[in-house]
């Protein structure tokens, strides 16, 4: 991995830590516009390269396991470009959903680095012929990445590559968004934000990598 002059890890952290509490929000991205659109920039599975990924992904992993980046950097490349995601964007969604913990579970029982539910990891697995042994395979970040890039997948295809609605039914889950869409109380505060938070966090990362060569 080599650095662009004296730019070391130290520096990415604080960029990393500038652009999430500075929010950058580019007109092309912006929330109220999205509605209905399939925009292409989730689309691009190259946006970021392996150095960079892995730099970020050591900037932002918490520490409580024991994780190879540049392994889990080629594990998220692989699935993106199977799947034809943004890392950043990928990564943008893991971030919001467990800030990078592995280990971290939710009130709900949601688990890990994607936070997934145990049951739709099993729907997941049996629909997609992925190895799951139950609820601690979760705990394993290749394994959780790959439930939830593949759960990303089949929900980009249920909601017709609509960003909101995919993104939302992530979060809140796909009934729920269907209930608030036929209630036409889609767009609703909640949904915007955790909308926002991911089209943000995916610019934001993008920039991060820049600070690295590839």
């Amino acid at each position: 991995m080599k650095f662009k002059g004296f730019i070391s890890r130290a520096f990415l952290v604080a960029g990393l830590v500038f652009l999430t509490t500075n929010a950058i929000e580019s007109p092309k991205f912006n929330t109220a516009a999205l509605a209905g659109e399939d925009l292409q920039f989730w689309r691009d599975s190259s946006s970021l390269s392996r150095a960079e990924i892995s730099a970020i992904l050591l900037a932002s992993l918490d520490g409580s396991t024991p994780i190879d980046a540049d392994q889990l950097a080629d594990t998220l490349l692989v699935l993106c470009k199977k799947y034809r995601f943004d890392p950043a964007f990928v990564l943008a969604v893991i971030r919001a959903e467990s800030g990078f913990r592995p280990t971290v579970v939710s009130s709900a029982g949601a688990v890990g680095l994607m936070q997934l539910m145990p049951g739709t990891a099993q729907e997941v697995s049996e629909d997609n012929g992925i190895p799951y042994r139950g609820i601690t395979d979760l705990y394993e970040p290749h394994i959780n990445l790959e439930l939830g890039v593949t759960y990303l997948a089949f929900l980009r295809d249920e909601f017709h590559g609509k960003l909101p609605q995919v993104l939302a039914a992530y979060n809140f889950g796909p009934y729920a968004v269907k209930r608030m869409s036929s209630k036409g109380s889609f767009d609703n505060r909640l949904v915007k934000r955790y909308v926002r938070r991911i089209v943000d966090g995916a610019v934001q990362l993008r920039t991060a990598g820049r600070f690295y060569d590839v």
